[in-house]
């Protein structure tokens, strides 16, 4: 049996990957959206912008790459508030707004964590 030398990390990285892996299926989702048009375009973009960044924060250890992750997510919900505007991406728009923000919390609560325990 394999035991991790650090409990301190491990628990670190479930903390990390209770974050990334959901990103990792939400953005698998949305890369498989069924259709056409303006929508799913919208979608699988993002839908790929999700993994990276669940890849990225994932290689980025420590506080830092949540931290970057919560800025990321900060610019998608902003990048979103425009299309609220408009009939036919409203749907599409509030959704990835919604679940950019509770990203962005989850990011930021797992940064705060680390930094807590005293890592950067």
């Amino acid at each position: 049996m394999t035991r991790h030398p650090d409990p301190r990390r491990r628990r670190a990285h479930l903390r990390s990957a209770a974050v990334e892996a959901p990103r990792a299926l939400w953005g698998t989702r949305l890369l498989r959206r069924p259709g056409s048009g303006g929508e799913v375009v919208l979608s699988r973009l993002v839908g790929a912008r999700h993994l990276a960044q669940a890849v990225g924060t994932a290689l980025v250890t420590g506080p830092t790459g949540h931290r970057l992750g919560a800025v990321v997510d900060g610019v998608h919900v902003a990048t979103m508030l425009p299309l609220l505007a408009s009939p036919r991406m409203r749907g599409t728009a509030g959704g990835q707004l919604i679940s950019s923000v509770a990203f962005a919390a989850l990011e930021t609560a797992v940064a705060r964590g680390g930094e807590r325990r005293g890592r950067s």
